[in-house]
């Protein structure tokens, strides 16, 4: 009868919650990566394409660009990566290399369609100026 009524003994204090600015135990954060500034030009350009593409010759012209930028930074990406560095801007660079021919695609046939119309209303017009 002695021990029926007795209070259950205390548990462990509580713990404070953990530092959301720590990384969590075993995941140390690795050395900073630094992002090549051809994956954010060629980001930036493949942009400029697909918006502008309507203008002939703009998103030909900064479509392709993007596209070479895009092959650079790779080159560079393969040989940091087979010599154990870290180089950031990848996912930059690929929105780049999608943008860009999106960009050079339809400023392709923009430029295409400009000439085409600048010809067609040059030989219209060509014999109503001087009849």
């Amino acid at each position: 009868m002695n021990g029926i009524n007795q209070p259950p003994p205390p548990g462990p204090p509580p713990q404070a919650p953990p530092d959301p600015y720590r990384p969590a135990p075993g995941h140390l954060p690795g050395p900073p990566t630094t992002t090549d500034g051809r994956a954010i030009a060629s980001m930036v350009l493949g942009i400029v394409a697909t918006v502008l593409c309507c203008l002939p010759a703009v998103g030909l012209v900064c479509g392709t660009i993007a596209i070479i930028l895009f092959a650079k930074f790779n080159n560079s990406y393969k040989e940091m990566l087979s010599s154990g560095q870290t180089l950031g801007g990848r996912g930059m660079a690929i929105a780049g290399l999608v943008t860009g021919i999106i960009g050079a695609a339809f400023g392709l046939l923009y430029t295409i369609y400009y000439i085409v119309w600048v010809m067609i209303l040059k030989t219209a017009t060509s014999g109503m100026l001087w009849k």
